[in-house]
């Protein structure tokens, strides 16, 4: 029975780390509990139509969940906004404090700006590194300390807005360019 137990409890530890919550319930239940890691996730609508809001919410509800993942939003058009992300967790967590909200937001939310492809796909190569030394560290107990530790953690990534970007080196190198579809079928 304990065996049963505890194959049980690591099971719907595995199945809460595969699906996210992106901190809008109507969502979720739409979404079959929410994203699933693993996957990409396109949004997509007009300006102001609320992608960025949820790629937001989502972060926070990385930080607010008791068994929280961390989360990455590597920001391509100037809209990450720290107090923001703050606000909403505090709005999801009633139960904790200010400061534990906002020790949540540091342990567990970071944000990169990358203003052209380029930079973007740098950043996510580098990222991709990170995490396969990461998982190599961890198979022969290595790890350095935090930073293992929140790439381990790493369940959201939040890519925004890679299209202005897109937009903006087509219309710079003319339309149809060869260097910019080629960074847009590696982004893909």
């Amino acid at each position: 029975e304990q065996a049963t137990a505890e194959a049980r409890a690591s099971l719907e530890a595995a199945s809460a780390d595969a699906i996210l919550p992106t901190g809008l319930d109507l969502l979720d239940r739409l979404l079959g509990g929410g994203l699933a890691t693993g996957e990409v996730t396109e949004l997509v609508g007009g300006p102001g139509s609320g992608k960025t809001q949820l790629c937001l919410l989502a972060c926070a509800a990385q930080a607010s969940a008791a068994r929280g993942a961390s989360a990455l939003y590597l920001d391509m058009g100037g809209a990450f906004c720290a107090e923001r992300v703050y606000r909403l967790l505090v709005a999801r967590a009633p139960g904790l404090s200010r400061p534990a909200c906002k020790a949540r937001l540091e342990q567990r939310v970071r944000a990169m700006t990358a203003t052209q492809l380029p930079e973007a796909l740098s950043a996510l190569d580098a990222l991709d590194a990170q995490l396969c030394a990461a998982s190599a560290d961890a198979g022969v107990g290595t790890g350095a300390g935090a930073d293992t530790s929140w790439l381990s953690a790493l369940r959201l990534l939040v890519l925004d807005s890679a299209f202005s970007a897109l937009v903006a080196e087509r219309a710079a190198d003319g339309d149809g360019a060869p260097a910019a579809a080629a960074q847009q079928a590696r982004l893909q």
